[in-house]
């Protein structure tokens, strides 16, 4: 993957900001604070561009890509950035794209750089890069948590991109993804599949901070709510950027499942909705969290629920690991047969690319 040219018809952008870490850790939060600052143009949906293994929509720009059918590619890009990931299969397959994506496509076939495209990593910079000039700004940011895994394939293609990370206490990011209605029936509700990304982000994320000193930052979710201001002022320094009080005006009001009070705006200063995940999660979810992030929770000063480890607890504990055990085997087989075949028709690509 090569290097891209953050520049579009003589106007220069600035480095880009790429917002990885948990999914369900404030991110999204962190990401609409970021996109209220005059110069950052928010891809609002997430892209999921440089995962390893991506969403099925992603295989079709790999036909497109192989035919080197950059009409469709873009279309497919911009499409992406709009509506994003989930729903879009079908009218990407079939090359349904709406009048609004298709006028922005006939403004970036005028621009010169649209006849120098080689992958789809030239034709998602091409997408970007005009849609931040055109909302008049000077640098993008996009927002995928899972990037975290392949923040080495970000740095190939934009080598002074800047990287945040949001951390939260890990059992309040399960409690959010257990009763979070976009994960119904998924994967990430098996609670050893939670532990394993949470604790693989962090790892992550010690390993960033040590390897990109001056281009990786991380962030405590319950600090940024606690102090915003003094958060987001710090943030802005790292991406060299002046801070506007404005960027947390407009913000919804979540609270720790993530739903939101159309009542209110700004941020929820009160910690206690921090700590819903004790009347929420079971004494065996709580219990198992506790004992298997234990030596990273304490790098964040998250510290033991308290709860003391009684027979009743144990045998509540015991029958947890059983049932996500076996459901994780079931989610695994049912997977791999059919709605999740196209990660291996991913990794059959990615084989063949190499």
């Amino acid at each position: 993957m090569q290097s891209q040219k953050l520049e579009l018809e003589g106007k220069k952008l600035n480095p880009p900001i790429f917002i990885v870490g948990c999914g369900r850790s404030g991110t999204s939060l962190l990401a609409k604070i970021l996109g209220n600052h005059k110069n950052i143009y928010w891809i609002e949906n997430e892209t999921h561009f440089f995962r390893d293994i991506k969403p099925k929509v992603y295989s079709v720009c790999n036909y497109y890509e192989k035919q080197r059918d950059f009409e469709k590619l873009a279309l497919s890009v911009l499409t992406i950035f709009q509506e994003g990931i989930w729903n879009t299969y079908s009218d990407i397959k079939n090359g349904n794209f709406s009048t609004e994506i298709i006028q922005k496509y006939n403004e970036i076939k005028k621009i010169n750089e649209s006849g120098k495209l080689d992958n789809k990593t030239d034709v998602f910079n091409l997408c970007v890069n005009f849609l931040t000039i055109r909302k008049n700004k000077t640098r993008w940011l996009e927002k995928s948590p899972g990037h975290i895994r392949t923040v080495s394939q970000i740095l190939k293609a934009y080598p002074q991109a800047k990287i945040i990370t949001v951390y939260r206490d890990p059992r309040a990011v399960y409690c959010s993804w257990k009763y979070s209605d976009f994960f119904k029936d998924s994967a990430m509700k098996n609670i050893i599949v939670f532990i394993f990304i949470w604790t693989i982000a962090v790892k992550i994320g010690k390993s960033l901070s040590k390897e990109l000193p001056t281009q990786y930052h991380q962030l405590q979710y319950e600090d940024l709510i606690t102090d915003p201001e003094k958060n987001i002022k710090a943030i802005c320094g790292f991406i060299n950027e002046s801070y506007e009080p404005a960027m947390l005006e407009n913000i919804e009001v979540l609270n720790s499942s993530f739903k939101i009070d159309n009542q209110k705006t700004g941020i929820c200063k009160d910690l206690t909705t921090t700590k819903k995940w004790k009347e929420l999660l079971t004494a065996g979810e709580i219990t198992f969290i506790d004992l298997l992030t234990k030596k990273y929770r304490t790098m964040f000063n998250y510290s033991d629920s308290g709860l003391k480890l009684s027979v009743s607890r144990l045998f509540q504990l015991i029958l947890l690991i059983l049932k996500a055990a076996f459901q994780l085997l079931f989610i695994t087989m049912s997977k791999f047969k059919s709605k999740y075949r196209f990660y291996m028709e991913q990794l059959l690509y990615e084989f063949k690319k190499t």
